[in-house]
């Protein structure tokens, strides 16, 4: 029974690895000063521990968060292609 339902629904099934779409969401500001702060530093090659201890923030971990949220809302896919396209509209 199993393996009929996954036969019948197997264009359904994911091949290879899967990449979720970001799109930035029209309806979130574009950064907060936050996360321009964060994005900035990382653009200046800093890393998690230095952006957290510049800032003042608690752990690495939260700079990490910012940095997944920073790409989603600017609907890249790694911080590298967030900070140039940050740039090139002019947010840091």
């Amino acid at each position: 029974m199993v393996r009929e339902e996954i036969e019948a629904n197997a264009d359904l099934l994911p091949t290879g690895r899967m990449h979720r779409k970001r799109t930035p969401d029209p309806n979130k500001p574009v950064l907060t000063p936050m996360q321009r702060k964060v994005l900035s530093l990382y653009g200046e090659g800093l890393k998690g521990p230095e952006i957290a201890e510049r800032l003042g923030i608690g752990s690495d971990n939260t700079v990490y968060v910012h940095l997944s949220h920073i790409r989603d809302r600017l609907g890249r896919d790694d911080n590298d292609e967030a900070v140039k396209h940050a740039r090139e509209m002019g947010y840091i």
